[in-house]
């Protein structure tokens, strides 16, 4: 067994990494498609050679490493803000987090490798399974969602409208089947670069006919960040700080119709057990057309009624 990398896998590690540029901050989509589509040209090629699954996987997780190294560098610099952690630990985090999350695109190859004699069939085995993964690395280990390869189309318009329809996963595969198009191009398969291109140009179509456009809102819109820090935002009273700290920041409302937007846990507490805070919360920020969405918790119970699991959640609350 092979220990060392091959050059088409550190060539899949440099494109994996460009390729991350396609996430935000930078949201530069073409190179994400560009880079993917670099994998599954030496993908065709390693599968032409009689590669088996051991250097399909291999090829695959190379690039999925190096891609999430840049989609995830943010992990490394939160460390910094944990006051008992040495911030040279978010860097380890980060590299084993990235090596964890590239499992799933080495097993979409390893799987679409077994379609040797079906191109069609390995390009439709691979995008499916591609978007299995997505959705599964979203529940598997406690879940870590971050960056399914749809959102690198926010900044391409009506292909990203297309997920009302379809939602993310389904356009990660349009992505994935159109890397794949470009891939098979690159090898002389035109008229099967093309089949795989179209469901894509499709998307955008459809994205630009059937869905309202984008338009400027002229709904007023307060989003307010009070910057209180991990250290501050549990312990006794920490949750009548927060709100209080957050409510102080918050302007009143005007004549029209507003939309209030407080920070992703927020509130440190379960807010659809609170029903009292909430109505506090509605009367006193809140206009009669207002809503506020704000982060909390929310518990799951079992059925002795204690707490078993809890989420990290988006409520919306009107004035009532």
């Amino acid at each position: 067994m092979k220990i060392l990398p091959t050059p088409a896998a550190v060539l899949a590690f440099m494109f994996g990494m460009l390729g991350g540029l396609g996430f935000a901050p930078w949201n530069l989509a073409p190179l994400m498609i560009g880079s993917l589509a670099v994998l599954l040209y030496l993908f065709e090629r390693l599968t032409a050679a009689g590669g088996g699954r051991a250097r399909a996987f291999r090829l695959a997780w190379s690039w999925g490493f190096g891609n999430f190294l840049v989609g995830q560098f943010w992990i490394a610099k939160a460390f910094e803000f944990q006051a008992n952690m040495p911030p040279v630990l978010g860097w380890v985090a980060v590299v084993a987090l990235s090596a964890i999350m590239a499992l799933y695109p080495g097993v979409s190859a390893a799987v679409a490798v077994r379609f040797r004699r079906d191109p069609l069939a390995r390009t439709l085995a691979f995008a499916g399974v591609w978007m299995l993964s997505e959705w599964l690395r979203g529940y598997l280990f406690s879940g870590f969602g971050w960056n399914p390869l749809g959102v690198v189309a926010l900044p391409l318009g009506d292909l990203a409208q297309v997920a009302a329809l379809i939602g993310t996963l389904g356009v990660s595969g349009l992505l994935v089947l159109t890397a794949c198009g470009a891939a098979n191009i690159a090898r002389g398969r035109w008229r099967l670069g093309g089949l795989l291109s179209a469901p894509a140009i499709l998307g955008m179509v459809l994205g630009g006919l059937s869905l309202q456009p984008m338009v400027e809102t002229t709904t007023r819109i307060d989003i307010i960040q009070a910057n209180i820090g991990q250290d501050e935002k549990y312990g006794p009273d920490a949750l009548q700080r927060a709100i209080r700290r957050y409510a102080l920041l918050t302007p009143p409302p005007g004549n029209g119709p507003r939309l209030l937007i407080w920070p992703e846990a927020a509130i440190p507490d379960l807010l659809d057990e609170r029903a009292l805070l909430r109505q506090d919360l509605g009367r006193a920020l809140l206009g009669p057309n207002d809503l506020l969405i704000v982060g909390a918790l929310k518990g799951i119970r079992g059925s002795r009624g204690t707490i078993e699991a809890a989420y990290n959640s988006l409520y919306i609350l009107a004035p009532d």
